[in-house]
Formats: C-alpha cells, sequence, structure tokens
C-alpha cells in the first residue's frame, strides 16, 4: 500500500578499496527504511556513483558527481580505510572534494575510519596521504571508527538519527524550481457544422 514521504539522498563517498563497508552502508539504509519508512513517512535513498550517477560528456567526471551525487544529497556519508583516492584538479581525491563540496554547502557529513588491519599490499603514498588528511579533518569535527561492518552499520544508524532530529523535511525536496512552462493538452476533435442561429453563428 502506498503512502507520503520524504526521501533523504545519502550520499556514499569513499576511494574504491572500501567495497564492503559502501555496501554495509548502503544495507543499514535499506534495513532502516524497511523499520521505519511507513511509520516516519521518510524514505532513505542511497546514492552512489557506481550505480546511480548518468554517463556524461562535458567535463571532468569529478564534477559530473559532484552535480549529480554531492549537490542532490541531503547526508553525506564518507569511508576511508588504507587509500585516500585518486587526485582531481580541484581537490587531493574525489573522497575529499565530495566532502569539501558537501561541508561548504551546510550538509550534514559523517566520516568513518575503518581499524581493521592494512592490507599487505597497501599503496604506502595513500596511506600517508590519508593520515595527513585525517590529522588535518579531526581539527574540524568529530571522526568515527570502526573495526568491522557491524558496527558501522550501527554508527550509520546512529548519524541518521542525529540527523533526522535536525533536518526540517518540510523544506526537502522543494529546493528546485521546475523548469519550462506548464501548458495543457486537449484531445484532437472535430467540430461539424449543425445550424445557424438567430445572430449568424454557427452552432
Amino acid at each position: 500500500m502506498s503512502f507520503p514521504a520524504t526521501v533523504l539522498r545519502v550520499l556514499v563517498a569513499s576511494p574504491s578499496d572500501v567495497p564492503d563497508a559502501r555496501d554495509a552502508v548502503e544495507g543499514a539504509l535499506h534495513s532502516w527504511n524497511r523499520l521505519h519508512a511507513t511509520t516516519r513517512n521518510v524514505v532513505l535513498l542511497p546514492w552512489r556513483w557506481e550505480t546511480n550517477s548518468v554517463p556524461l560528456l562535458g567535463g571532468h567526471s569529478q564534477e559530473i558527481i559532484n552535480t549529480q551525487g554531492v549537490d542532490g544529497a541531503d547526508i553525506v556519508v564518507a569511508l576511508f580505510d588504507s587509500r585516500l583516492g585518486s587526485p582531481t584538479p580541484d581537490a587531493v581525491s574525489g573522497t575529499v572534494e565530495e566532502i569539501e563540496r558537501a561541508v561548504n554547502s551546510g550538509k550534514p557529513v559523517h566520516l568513518f575510519f575503518s581499524r581493521a588491519p592494512l592490507p599487505h599490499d597497501v599503496d604506502t603514498a595513500q596511506l600517508e596521504g590519508l593520515r595527513n588528511f585525517k590529522n588535518e579533518i579531526k581539527e574540524r569535527g568529530l571522526l568515527g571508527e570502526f573495526d568491522d561492518i557491524r558496527q558501522l552499520e550501527n554508527q550509520v544508524w546512529a548519524a541518521v538519527e542525529h540527523d533526522l532530529v535536525k533536518i526540517d523535511l518540510s523544506v526537502v525536496g522543494v529546493r528546485h524550481e521546475p523548469l519550462g512552462v506548464r501548458f495543457r493538452v486537449e484531445s484532437k476533435s472535430e467540430r461539424h457544422e449543425k445550424e445557424i442561429d438567430k445572430r449568424g453563428k454557427i452552432k
């Protein structure tokens, strides 16, 4: 049975080395929906570039992801393990650029760092860049850490509940003005002359 709901888009941002953690965040959002969507009239919609972005020419790939994913998000969940990510023209990595863009737009951003053992083939340059970023960003807020997927799922639930208290749901979904013009189309019809009235008009 259908029900009215406010849809909140949750961007899952991360480098490429945390696929299981990305899946866990999406799974946590779907679990939240199953339990709470119908009673609280809120749906959490995950957005991931690999499944939700639309292939498009006309700019750097990160710029397109920013426009399609970051700008349309209401909440951002960012994940890190041992990599910072690939650099972009404007930032040390695509994930960092997404985080900064979201923060500058006033969106709630939640950063989680894995404490799992490092892989044996860890990229030392990437790891150093990640540690430098973590040292810088921790001065700007509270960071989250997780040892396993289950712990991450619980923290994502807590983050979402925190945001729902603060987000004004009455304005979500009405931020974009409709484009174009409205017009009415009538079905094609034919008119046949029947007679002429006293004033000389066709009936």
